[in-house]
């Protein structure tokens, strides 16, 4: 169950990455602006190191837009209702890039492969 509410502003979001699989997964947002959300926290070289495939995608969005600042923000609860969540960020946030696990995940919440 999802408790805590943030704002996720869909074309600020850059980069869209998950982690793990099935209950465990983790939904990863990198975006470009901290408007009105306090879990929100600028990408530093842990947050890079915990997550290598975010980090190739990391870089090629930093090459397009060096002067930009970029926040990031690991959602870990809500268990299968991520994958739900995960479809409505896939829909709305068309200007993000998906990273290939990302893209599996999805792909899982859409039933187009068995979990």
């Amino acid at each position: 169950m999802f408790f805590k509410e943030s704002v996720i502003l869909c074309d600020k979001v850059a980069v869209v990455h998950t982690d793990k699989d099935k209950e465990e997964m983790d939904i990863i947002l990198i975006s470009t602006v901290r408007f009105r959300n306090k879990y929100l926290k600028p990408v530093s070289k842990g947050f890079l190191k915990k997550y290598p495939e975010a980090l190739e995608e990391y870089i090629k969005v930093k090459k397009i837009n060096p002067e930009e600042s970029y926040y990031f923000q690991v959602i870990k609860r809500g268990a299968l209702k991520k994958y739900m969540l995960l479809d409505v960020i896939y829909k709305n946030c068309v200007r993000a890039i998906y990273t290939s696990s990302a893209i599996e995940n999805i792909k899982i919440a859409r039933e187009q492969i068995e979990l």
